[in-house]
C-alpha cells in the first residue's frame, strides 16, 4: 500500500483555509505543568474505565474556578501522546471567554480536523475534508464539518482519536451544547459504524448549564465518566505543594538565596503559602508569578502580601496592575544615583535603598529591607 507522507499544494491551501495552528498558542496561554503534578487524574478508576472500556467513551473532569482544569487538560494532551506510541491521535482545543478565535464550536471543529489531517499517519483523510468542502471556499459550516468528522472517523485508515475540549463552559452556551449533543448523538447513532475509538476529554466548571448536557439518558450504555476535582482536596493540596516547593526552589536559585537568613525566609514564605492556598491554584500561580518578577519588593514587602488578612485573588491582580505604575522606589533610586558622589555597585545600592530616614533599625531589620536581587530590582 503506498504510505502518504506529504500533502500536495492543493491540500496545504485547503488546510491553510480550514485553520490556523493558534490553537497550538491558545493551548500555552496556561501556565506549565509542574513535575509531578496532576498525575493522580491518571490514576484514578474513572479516568483507567474510561481508556480501558471498547469504543467511544467521554471523561468529564468538573471543578471551581482556579482549580487547575486547564492545566491538567495540557498535561493529558501531553501524557496520551507519550503513552500511546504514535498508535493514535491526540487533538485538543482550548476555550477561552475573552478571545473570539476561542469562544465557538466552528473554531474547535476546524482546529480539530486541521490537527488530524496534518498527523503523520492521517495525511491522506485530508481528500474526506476537501470533498465536504470546495478549496477556495472557507469552511464556515459546523454540521457540514461535523459530517466531516464522522466521516473520517469511519475511514479505515483513521486511527484513534484521544479529543481534548478545555473549559467548555467558556464556550458560548448554545455552541457549547451543539457540540456536546453532536458528541452524544455520534455515541448512541456512529458508534457501532466508526472503524476507530473516539476518547473524549472534557472539562468544566460543574454549571447546571453544562451538566444538564451530560445527563445519563443522553450517553448511551455508560460511557460517560466522571472526575469531581474538588470531591479530591488531598490530590490538590499535594499538587499545590509541589508548585510551590519547585517554584520556590527556581526563586532561590535565580536569585542565588544561598545564606542560612535566605533559606529561613523561603521556608517562613513555603509554609504560609501552603496555609493560604485554599486549593485553589490560580491564587497560589498569581502569588508565585508576582514574587519571580519582584525586582523592586523587599523581604519584608513581600511576606507582608501573604501575611494580608484578606489575599484574595482580585487583590494579587490589583498588586500586578500596580506594578506597571512608576513607583516612589523608582524615583527614590534615581535620586541616589544622581546624588552619588562616583558610582554604586548593585550591593551598595540595596544598602542604601534600605535606610529609611526616621526609621532606625538593626542590622536584621536592615536585611529585612533589603532586596532579594540587588541586580534585578534595579
Amino acid at each position: 500500500m503506498l504510505v502518504v507522507t506529504q500533502h500536495t499544494s492543493e491540500q496545504r491551501i485547503f488546510l491553510k483555509t480550514l485553520s490556523s495552528k493558534e490553537y497550538e498558542t491558545h493551548r500555552t496561554r496556561n501556565p506549565p505543568q509542574e513535575r509531578g503534578t496532576c498525575e493522580w487524574i491518571t490514576r484514578h478508576e474513572s479516568f483507567k474505565s474510561w481508556l480501558e472500556m471498547p469504543g467511544h467513551t467521554t471523561l468529564l473532569i468538573t471543578g471551581h474556578p482556579g482549580c487547575g482544569k486547564s492545566v491538567a487538560s495540557s498535561y493529558l494532551i501531553d501524557h496520551l501522546k507519550e503513552s500511546q506510541h504514535g498508535s493514535s491521535s491526540t487533538v485538543f482545543f482550548f476555550f477561552k471567554n475573552d478571545n473570539e478565535a476561542q469562544i465557538n464550536a466552528l473554531s474547535a471543529i476546524r482546529a480539530i480536523l486541521h490537527q488530524i489531517f496534518t498527523e503523520r499517519h492521517m495525511i491522506s483523510l485530508v481528500v474526506i475534508g476537501m470533498e465536504a468542502f470546495e478549496c477556495d471556499a472557507a469552511p464556515s459550516n459546523f454540521r457540514g464539518l461535523w459530517d466531516c468528522f464522522t466521516s473520517v472517523l469511519a475511514n479505515p485508515r483513521c486511527q484513534n482519536i484521544f479529543l481534548v475540549l478545555d473549559a467548555v463552559d467558556e464556550c458560548e452556551p448554545k455552541e457549547s451544547s451543539l457540540l456536546i449533543k453532536c458528541l452524544s448523538d455520534l455515541f448512541k447513532i456512529n458508534a457501532s459504524r466508526s472503524h476507530s475509538q473516539l476518547k473524549v476529554i472534557i472539562t468544566s466548571q460543574p454549571s447546571n448549564e453544562i451538566l444538564d448536557n451530560f445527563r445519563p439518558r443522553d450517553w448511551p450504555n455508560s460511557r460517560l465518566f466522571r472526575i469531581q476535582i474538588e470531591n479530591h482536596p488531598e490530590s490538590i493540596q499535594q499538587d499545590i505543594t509541589l508548585i510551590i516547593d519547585g517554584r520556590l526552589r527556581q526563586f532561590r536559585d535565580d536569585r542565588e538565596l544561598h545564606m542560612q537568613d535566605h533559606l529561613s525566609w523561603l521556608d517562613r514564605m513555603s509554609r504560609k503559602l501552603k496555609t493560604k492556598a485554599d486549593y485553589t491554584f490560580l491564587w497560589v500561580s498569581l502569588f508565585l508569578d508576582i514574587l519571580q518578577k519582584s525586582n523592586c519588593d523587599t523581604f519584608d514587602e513581600l511576606e507582608a502580601m501573604i501575611d494580608n488578612p484578606n489575599p484574595t485573588i482580585e487583590a494579587l491582580y490589583e498588586r500586578i496592575f500596580s506594578q506597571l505604575k512608576a513607583s516612589p522606589k523608582s524615583r527614590r533610586l534615581l535620586a541616589l544615583v544622581i546624588g552619588a558622589t562616583s558610582p554604586l555597585t548593585p550591593a551598595e545600592v540595596n544598602i542604601a535603598m534600605s535606610v529609611i530616614i526616621g526609621r532606625p533599625a538593626t542590622l536584621e531589620e536592615m536585611r529585612g529591607r533589603q532586596h532579594p536581587s540587588a541586580e534585578r530590582a534595579i
